[in-house]
């Protein structure tokens, strides 16, 4: 499903698409977080313990396959703290049980690895700097971006551009399929 849906990236986003290929994991914690979410809204429409335990363990397992997931933990309390009905105590009681078991797994997680390994993460602070080619794709991304919004806003929704060999190139208009101007 998520490949499907990042069609339209490969030929618009050729950096990105770039970028995020070795990132093995992408894909699992796309589908953990938006089912992580999903069972979020369903509690939130109709409350029930059983739903947001669901939801909690979806959000942990995202964390658990990326740990940018710890965003997702900070999302779901604060939509649990603006959306959820009932009154604020209900609201922080609520919030801290989702809290408390959406952390129970990464912990878990951690304990196991301290007595196995040694250490909770087996992973080491570094300070990774941009290099040039980093800074060139993200320049290209951003400016294909913008650039294919501001044709689609000032001229026509149907073209489509994208950069190949560092220019932009806009290919054709898919309406009529005819080369428009390079």
């Amino acid at each position: 499903m998520v490949g499907s849906l990042s069609f339209p990236h490969d030929h618009l986003f050729p950096p990105l698409l770039n970028n995020h290929a070795c990132a093995l994991s992408e894909s699992l914690y796309i589908f953990l977080t938006l089912t992580g979410f999903h069972l979020l809204a369903c509690d939130l429409s109709k409350p029930r313990p059983g739903k947001q335990m669901l939801a909690s363990i979806g959000v942990a397992s995202a964390f658990m396959a990326r740990y940018v997931g710890l965003t997702n933990l900070i999302t779901a309390l604060v939509a649990l703290m603006l959306f959820q009905q009932g009154s604020f105590m209900t609201r922080i009681r609520r919030s801290l049980f989702f809290a408390i078991t959406a952390c129970a797994i990464p912990a878990a997680w951690c304990l196991r690895n301290a007595i196995a390994a040694g250490t909770l993460l087996s992973r080491t602070l570094a300070w990774h700097p941009p290099q040039a080619q980093n800074l060139r794709s993200l320049l290209t991304t951003v400016a294909l971006c913008s650039f294919q919004m501001i044709c689609q806003l000032l001229y026509c929704p149907c073209w489509s551009c994208h950069a190949r060999d560092g220019r932009f190139v806009v290919l054709h208009d898919h309406s009529e399929s005819r080369p428009l101007h390079t």
